[in-house]
């Protein structure tokens, strides 16, 4: 009779256990919720914590102007009319602002600025190789080069202009081997023809294209 009794206060126990652990369960749920709140609490407290200033500045977005002023070039800059007006209908289209437009304008330039002297110092680099070369030349170079240069002077003094003498500055020309090669070779033939001329009658004049490409000295 012990057992059975036993036996029939086994099931009541363990229906009491799974009660308790369903209750269990449910308490174990209820801070879920409650994160969950907790959740959209913050949620919330974010949105009232935005900055007020950030908000106003996203309604305040820049505008293009009605018609751009004239924008600020840098010294020695003259601004083509028909690329400017291209410049500002393309801005006016972006919805640029006048200081937006102004930034453009100053990148552009610097970019430009930069790309010249970029150029200017390789021109500067070749005209430097050039008279290198010319210097180190077996036939104008060397011992010679003192006589390269009167004799090219020569020519250019008698048949030349400071017109020329401009461009092969300005150019570099005047440093190219081949140039003064050529100078240096019809400087020559005057000479020549001035001693023969000393000597005797006077030779036939030779034209600038005879003494530079005819010279058979």
């Amino acid at each position: 009779m012990a057992e059975e009794a036993q036996e029939a206060a086994a099931p009541e126990e363990s229906t009491e256990k799974t009660v308790e652990v369903q209750k269990t369960a449910l308490n174990q749920e209820a801070p879920a919720e409650a994160q969950k709140t907790a959740l959209n609490q913050e949620a919330e407290e974010d949105e009232g914590s935005r900055d007020p200033h950030e908000t106003e500045a996203e309604e305040k977005k820049p505008e293009a102007p009605e018609s751009y002023e004239d924008f600020a070039l840098p010294e020695g800059y003259e601004a083509n009319e028909a690329d400017l007006g291209e410049f500002k209908t393309l801005a006016k289209d972006f919805n640029l602002s006048q200081e937006q437009a102004q930034s453009l304008i100053d990148f552009e330039a610097k970019r430009m600025q930069d790309q010249t002297s970029q150029l200017v110092e390789t021109w500067k680099g070749q005209v430097g190789g050039w008279l290198d070369d010319a210097k180190a030349d077996k036939e104008i170079g060397g011992r010679e080069w003192n006589g390269t240069l009167r004799y090219a002077n020569a020519f250019v003094n008698k048949f030349g202009s400071e017109g020329l003498r401009e461009v092969m500055e300005h150019v570099g020309l005047g440093n190219h081997p081949e140039v003064l090669r050529a100078f240096s070779k019809a400087g020559r033939a005057i000479s020549d023809d001035e001693i023969e001329s000393g000597k005797g009658p006077a030779a036939a004049p030779k034209s600038a294209a005879e003494l530079i490409y005819n010279n058979t000295k």
